[in-house]
């Protein structure tokens, strides 16, 4: 009986010692490839903005979304942060991005932050012109239908 303890107990130690949670540390050619496809989806939601198409915006926002901040009004959902996002695109007439710095740093095969520093020109309906430099801090986390944003902040300094 005793050597049947053993044996299990080897065989046991042999599984436990051959299982291991350590994470993959990414290739540089890995972290390269994810920060263009990053990249490639940050132009597609820059067009949706440009284009004040809240509803192209919006699929770029994981229906998980954890919170977006946006100038001190804090979203918890990503229904409540999309509707307030055609409200202030309701509003405008045009929206320009200018001077953009963009900041990708890869933090796992399935989790990047993208941050950008920008200029905004925003023309609204009613003729007013307003000029505000932009931050902003977004995370996205691959999901089955693609890179997502799952939280994000931003906040608007007016151009003096």
């Amino acid at each position: 009986m005793n050597r049947y303890y053993f044996i299990i107990a080897m065989m046991m130690g042999i599984l436990f010692s051959s299982c291991t949670n350590q994470c993959h540390e990414l290739t540089k050619q890995e972290k390269s490839q994810i920060e263009k496809q990053i990249q490639g989806e940050w132009e597609k939601i820059i067009r949706a903005i440009e284009n004040l198409d809240s509803d192209e915006y919006a699929t770029f926002m994981s229906p998980n979304l954890i919170m977006m901040s946006s100038d001190g009004a804090v979203f918890y959902s990503k229904t409540e942060y999309i509707d307030n996002v055609r409200n202030w695109f309701a509003n405008r007439k045009n929206t320009e991005i200018l001077k953009a710095k963009v900041t990708v740093t890869v933090l796992e095969e399935d989790l990047v932050l993208l941050d950008q520093k920008s200029d905004f020109n925003v023309e609204y309906k009613d003729g007013n012109i307003q000029q505000v430099h932009h931050a902003v801090s977004f995370v996205f986390q691959k999901e089955p239908l693609g890179w997502k944003i799952i939280h994000g902040h931003e906040s608007f300094t007016d151009i003096k």
